[in-house]
């Protein structure tokens, strides 16, 4: 009698989930059903544009236009790339390209700068990061599409452009500059300071920079350094994996540097620093502001995270996902968000960005007196250059050699741009970079009462 019960119970059970089962399975055909209706709906407007809009449409127009909404409906990062934007793309990633020096984005419908790259024209002039571009030439922008205004930034190097930006609160700002053959550095400076404190300036993320870094720190530690100040200033990124090697030259073994999450399992990835032969283990601050971003963050996020060393500065900007290039048919492709990124501690700092540990904010009028500095210097420096080389009295030199390279030429930011931008001119004199000084002050201070010992948060490997 019991059994025949239990029987009819498992009878009943396994009716039940059969019965679960099929509606399940077939909600999900239904769901799957209506999904790939909808696709249909392509096809339907396209056939209705074509004969009965007003004009002759291209095929290809349309093609194009529906693929560009479907990446705009995702996140401002992602974005279809037709064959000029490929193009493009791979010119760019090779170091070398002509335009103005500017990352750019789009947030809430604006075109946003991130950042100006150091020795470029966009950075002579002063365009700052969070400026809206508003016009270009006579052109005013009603939410554009990037790719678009990436081909009318660009141009034949010696041809000007306008571009007029909205600054904060309706502040309205208008710069004219010259395109030029943009080359784009990796360490833009290295030297020792005072008390044996070593500044190395990293301008971007590219495959060769761990290897410089790495190399860089071996020649200033031969010149006897004993600390270091880390400049990502204005660095809008680059290469994940770059930003990965350059944080495994500055931490010890076994170290989280950054993980990576998505949907599918080969986005889940935790990057961990390796055990090196050679470490630069040095008491460290990094500089940082409102223009260092994603692989910038990266890295600031693993030093403040692990208490490797001090962040001095603004706030970062705030971009912490990682984008992927997948070709498509006939030269096309997309740049798709695949992953967002989080620092050692598990925090995800999108549209947050990295706090400083010692907030040191300066005024747009500071932040153009340190380009000028800098300008100053780099100038000095190709001078002095200049004239150690050695000159044969016959020798004449030619005309091609008497041409300027874009990063040999007289470097000034002209008067009425900078008037326009700080309403006044900076005083005479060197100016004092106070975000520099600041983090110098910091390791002086930490040699001065003898904490100037690396001591880093236990590993974070998974598996210790």
């Amino acid at each position: 009698m019991r059994k025949n019960r239990l029987l009819v119970i498992i009878a009943a059970l396994v009716a039940v989930n059969l019965a679960v089962g099929t509606w399940v399975l077939k909600m999900f055909a239904e769901n799957e059903s209506n999904s790939l209706a909808k696709l249909d709906l392509i096809p339907q407007a396209m056939y209705i544009i074509k004969n009965n809009y007003v004009d002759a449409v291209d095929t290809e127009k349309l093609v194009y236009g529906a693929l560009k909404g479907m990446l705009d409906s995702l996140d401002i990062h992602s974005q279809f790339l037709p064959p000029a934007a490929v193009e493009g793309m791979e010119v760019e990633t090779s170091g070398m390209f002509g335009g103005l020096g500017i990352e750019i984005t789009k947030r809430q419908g604006f075109v946003t700068v991130v950042s100006a790259i150091a020795r470029t024209p966009a950075y002579r002039a002063g365009l700052m990061a969070g400026d809206k571009i508003v016009k270009i030439d006579d052109d005013t922008l009603h939410d554009p599409d990037l790719n678009d205004v990436v081909s009318k930034l660009r141009g034949e190097p010696g041809t000007k452009v306008t571009v007029t930006v909205l600054r904060g609160q309706g502040l309205i700002r208008t710069f004219t500059m010259t395109r030029a053959v943009i080359k784009v550095p990796s360490i833009l400076e290295a030297r020792i300071l005072e008390d044996s404190i070593g500044y190395v300036k990293i301008a971007q993320f590219q495959e060769r920079t761990a290897a410089e870094l790495s190399r860089t720190l071996t020649e200033l530690e031969g010149q006897g350094m004993s600390a270091l100040i880390l400049d990502l200033r204005d660095n809008p990124g680059g290469l994940l994996v770059s930003a990965v090697e350059v944080a495994d030259v500055l931490l010890p073994g076994g170290h989280v540097i950054v993980s990576t999450k998505g949907r599918r399992p080969s986005q889940n990835q935790e990057f961990v620093s390796q055990d090196s032969p050679t470490d630069h283990l040095h008491p460290m601050a990094v500089l940082i502001n409102g223009a260092s971003a994603s692989g910038s963050e990266i890295l600031a996020g693993a030093v403040k995270d692990l208490k490797r060393g001090f962040l001095v500065g603004e706030k970062t900007y705030g971009k912490a996902s990682v984008q992927t290039i997948l070709r498509l048919g006939q030269g096309t492709g997309l740049r798709l968000t695949t992953a967002k990124y989080y620092t050692p501690s598990g925090t995800s700092i999108q549209d947050k960005g990295v706090e400083p540990d010692v907030a040191v904010p300066v005024t747009v009028e500071q932040e153009m007196q340190r380009r000028m500095q800098k300008y100053q210097e780099m100038e000095k420096a190709i001078q002095e250059e200049k004239e150690e080389k050695p000159k044969s009295e016959t020798e004449k030199p030619s005309p091609e050699s008497q041409k300027p390279e874009v990063e040999s030429e007289k470097l000034d930011l002209p008067d009425t741009e900078l008037e326009g931008l700080t309403e006044k001119k900076p005083e005479k004199g060197e100016f004092v970079d106070v975000q520099l000084q600041e983090a110098v002050r910091i390791l002086k201070a930490l040699k001065a009462i003898g904490a100037d010992k690396v001591a880093l948060t236990p590993p974070t490997k998974a598996a210790q």
